[in-house]
């Protein structure tokens, strides 16, 4: 019989990882920016709508926040070595990825609960959480999330491939918005790129069409990840 034969035996060293990793991160700059707001009221003698103050904040950093937590699943572990360490006892590469990918939602979704309780504690006036938010969130990460995994289960400096892609989109999608017309080549790029641009924070919830766009292109990527990770060696191609 193995010491560890859960399934979830690698769970609590994932979540040391996210948490010694992005979530470190998250953390520091839930502070800086509480501070900053903080010294911002007190000198202009007024209080800001924590919701307000939540909303602009993620709205600026979404899609860096969604490349931080999710950068590197895959690849730094086949550069440095590590996978040898994670499977030399049965486990499939597919499930423990998805453990990780999953941890780093969660973490997402911590984020603005620990930034509001820190604005809270400095305002005094809630902390600016809602459901909106969360849900916005959510289907930022399961794009963003989504494409940076895929890409790492296939190439190095995933999260730098995604955040191009999806500058590119958001242009492209500008400049459909706009009088001018696209190009073919630029028009069929659009098209397929995934829909970055519906990600925003702040705005209405997404519904009918643009949401199960965001759902299906997101989890069409994730699966897409793990069928990646069930059929390609680790240490194979351009992620060696």
């Amino acid at each position: 019989m193995t010491r560890h034969p859960s399934r979830f035996r690698y769970l609590p060293w994932l979540a040391r990882d996210v948490a010694r990793g992005p979530g470190v991160l998250f953390l520091m700059a839930a502070v800086v920016g509480s501070v900053i707001v903080w010294r911002v009221a007190e000198r202009t003698g007024s209080s800001p709508d924590p919701g307000f103050v939540q909303a602009t904040t993620f709205a600026a950093v979404n899609v860096i926040l969604m490349l931080v937590a999710t950068g590197g699943m895959v690849n730094t572990d086949v550069q440095q070595g590590f996978y040898r360490a994670w499977f030399s006892k049965p486990m499939a590469p597919w499930w423990f990825y998805l453990q990780r990918w999953l941890l780093g939602g969660l973490f997402v979704l911590a984020t603005p609960i620990v930034y509001g309780a820190l604005l809270a504690l400095l305002l005094g006036n809630g902390m600016g959480v809602n459901v909106a938010l969360l849900v916005q969130l959510a289907l930022s990460y399961l794009l963003v999330g989504s494409a940076v995994f895929l890409v790492s289960t296939l190439q190095r400096l995933d999260w730098l491939i995604v955040f191009i892609l999806s500058s590119a989109e958001q242009a492209l999608h500008r400049l459909a918005q706009s009088s001018l017309e696209l190009p073919a080549t630029l028009e069929f790029a659009y098209r397929i790129l995934p829909p970055f641009h519906l990600i925003g924070i702040g705005g209405p919830t997404l519904s009918g069409g643009p949401l199960w766009h965001v759902v299906g292109y997101g989890t069409g990527m994730l699966v897409l990840a793990l069928v990646v990770l069930l059929t390609r060696p680790l240490g194979s191609g351009g992620r060696a």
